[in-house]
């Protein structure tokens, strides 16, 4: 069995070895492309596949691999490990934020998404490395414009009170947070940071120390610099001039690393290593560590790599939860995680043999429209209808679209698909959860038709002009 085993550990280590520029993305030159160098398959000896298809050893591999780069690269090594470890990495965030948060996680990814904020310090460096520690604050920073909506969501739902004397923020930030609260219930604290504009990396990059660049959202996590950072050595920034006489340097004790004023140590020309020139970072040369494992979940403004894995497995699981009802309807699904919009079968509601009335076809089999009502709600609430005016070729002639979304409390995640398919008119994912599409004669909802893939560019265009001009302003 240690034979098995020590094959099995080397057989990941080349795995890892050949993954790990996978997850080290670095911005080229001036453009906005990134390179990526793909991972060559190796080939599995069969007592090494017997032992990944052992879902509890693979388990057991996940607790030799505290860093998160590296049960990412372990994930991806095999169907087997995907499998196991898909939701090993959202336990993990969940377990350091729990504590702060309780069971409001979903609407804590809901609004960091929807308003722009992002975690820093010791929790994100937690997420990071995997090594526990007693933190007792969790530090949230938002856009301009955004501190009220998270005020109200710490005070009023998580029931934190703010302190009326910890005003007081670190010299290094005087220049870019223009808010700065402290929240305390028993003995833990939430800190809240307002950017004095609409970009988090002059929050992040203004930190007393290169140690303190780390940031994560619900769906990533990035180190500015991550050699130095894992290896413990923390270089004071620039905003920090002279040597902290507190028992902290930023989130970060002194005990636990290693502190230096400057480069001088490395007895060398410090290069892109050198704090002052962490532009570096997004124009070129030796880039930050950049780590997703939930593409919905942007990492702004960085483009991180998409989770191919998390993708087919949601649409593996839409064509195992197709409807079987002989009585359905042909609509197109936009599913959150999905690589394209599909087609799938609507059934009408239980007792149905025929379609009176738009209302009549169960469309919560898959959008929640109900939200946390789940007896009764107003249809029309949930749907728009679009009638579209073309050429007598085209497949939209003659019909009109309607749109089903998701209820908007329940804090469902951005969708990703939507948010590829209009990204020339904004930025980010501004649709949340699933959206189902159906088809029916123009201005007539109810005479419900089947939809077909020739449909698909027509509706794409409704979405694009139709987010274009809510991002303008118009309704």
């Amino acid at each position: 069995m240690m034979d098995v085993w020590n094959a099995v550990i080397e057989h990941a280590r080349q795995s890892l070895k050949n993954l790990k520029d996978v997850l080290i993305w670095n911005r080229v030159g001036n453009t906005q492309s990134c390179e990526v160098l793909r991972p060559q398959q190796l080939q599995t000896p069969a007592y090494v596949s017997y032992f990944l298809t052992m879902p509890w050893l693979v388990q057991e591999v996940y607790a030799y691999l505290p860093m998160l780069r590296d049960v990412l690269a372990w994930q991806y090594c095999s169907q087997w490990t995907r499998q196991v470890g898909q939701s090993f990495v959202t336990d993990r965030f969940t377990r350091i934020v729990g504590p702060f948060i309780g069971d409001n996680i979903p609407q804590l990814c809901f609004l960091m998404h929807v308003w722009g904020a992002v975690i820093t310090g010791s929790c994100a460096l937690e997420m990071l490395t995997g090594q526990h520690h007693l933190t007792d604050n969790l530090n949230i920073i938002v856009l301009k414009g955004s501190f009220d909506i998270l005020h109200k969501f710490i005070q009023e739902t998580l029931c934190y009170w703010c302190s009326e004397t910890a005003t007081h923020l670190h010299d290094a930030f005087c220049l870019v947070v223009q808010t700065f609260a402290k929240y305390h219930r028993g003995g833990i604290c939430i800190t809240l940071s307002e950017s004095f504009t609409e970009h988090i990396f002059d929050v992040i990059t203004n930190s007393p120390t290169m140690g303190d660049m780390v940031f994560m959202t619900p769906g990533g996590a990035v180190a500015f610099y991550p050699e130095f950072t894992f290896n413990g050595i923390r270089i004071l920034n620039g905003t920090l001039k002279q040597w902290p006489i507190r028992n902290f340097v930023g989130c970060m004790k002194h005990a636990r690393y290693i502190i230096y004023n400057s480069t001088e140590f490395l007895q060398q020309p410090c290069g892109n290593a050198c704090p002052t020139l962490w532009r570096n970072i997004v124009d070129g040369g030796p880039g930050a560590l950049v780590l997703e494992w939930d593409s919905r979940y942007s990492l702004p403004p960085l483009l991180a790599p998409s989770n191919q894995w998390a993708i087919r497995m949601q649409e593996a699981q839409m064509h195992d939860n197709h409807p079987t009802d002989e009585h359905a309807y042909i609509g197109l699904l936009y599913a959150t995680r999905a690589s394209a919009p599909k087609l799938v079968p609507i059934p009408l509601q239980d007792g149905l043999a025929h379609l009176k009335h738009i209302n009549d076809l169960e469309v919560l089999h898959w959008v929640d429209c109900l939200g946390n009502n789940k007896f009764s709600v107003d249809m029309d609430c949930a749907r728009k209808t679009y009638n579209i005016t073309s050429l007598n070729s085209t497949a939209a002639h003659g019909y009109g679209y309607t749109f089903f979304r998701e209820h908007c409390m329940l804090s469902t995640p951005p969708n990703a698909l939507i948010g590829s398919i209009t990204a020339s008119v904004t930025t980010g994912n501004s649709v949340l959860g699933n959206v189902l599409v159906v088809k029916h004669i123009r201005g007539n909802k109810h005479e419900v038709v089947d939809l077909t893939a020739a449909d698909m560019d027509w509706i794409n265009k409704v979405l694009i002009r139709t987010i274009n001009h809510a991002s303008s302003g118009h309704e």
